[in-house]
């Protein structure tokens, strides 16, 4: 009986201290994740500057600032879905600013790209495409990301 309990209480402190762990992250949510599948997929990946129109949502018109990846782009282009894209985990656009593209397009127009196909996923184009707000610890990821491979 008294070996039950202590198994018992083991597990208990276990599952506690596991709790207390994920409320620690929780508190502790830092700047988004950038998704390799996602940026993988994108044929250019551009630093560009977001404007916000009347009803709070991005305009389809962007300014390239930087290019990170994939051919020369500059000026301003135009991406086809970007009022409808969201930074990752908002529930509403936060407002313009510098924010990381992952885009898909022939040079001329451009769509914010999704996740590609995989098996048992069929990609299609995002409802709600996501977008990175342009930070230190988003450059930092994506340069990270962008290193070859040993």
């Amino acid at each position: 009986m008294i070996f039950a309990r202590l198994r018992f209480a083991i597990a208990l402190i276990a599952f506690v201290a596991w709790l207390g762990w994920l409320a620690v992250a929780v508190a502790q949510k830092g700047d988004a994740v950038l998704s390799r599948a996602q940026l993988l997929n994108a044929t250019h990946l551009v630093y560009a500057e977001v404007s916000v129109g009347d009803d709070g949502l991005p305009k389809s018109n962007a300014t390239v600032v930087e290019v990170a990846r994939g051919d020369a782009v500059s000026g301003t282009i135009t991406v086809l879905n970007l009022s409808k894209a969201l930074p990752s985990g908002a529930k509403s656009f936060p407002g313009p600013g510098l924010y990381l593209l992952p885009l898909g397009g022939d040079g001329k127009t451009f769509r914010v790209v999704g996740l590609p196909r995989s098996p048992g996923y069929d990609a299609a184009d995002p409802v709600r495409p996501v977008i990175y707000p342009a930070t230190d610890a988003t450059r930092l990821q994506l340069q990270r990301l962008l290193e070859p491979q040993p």
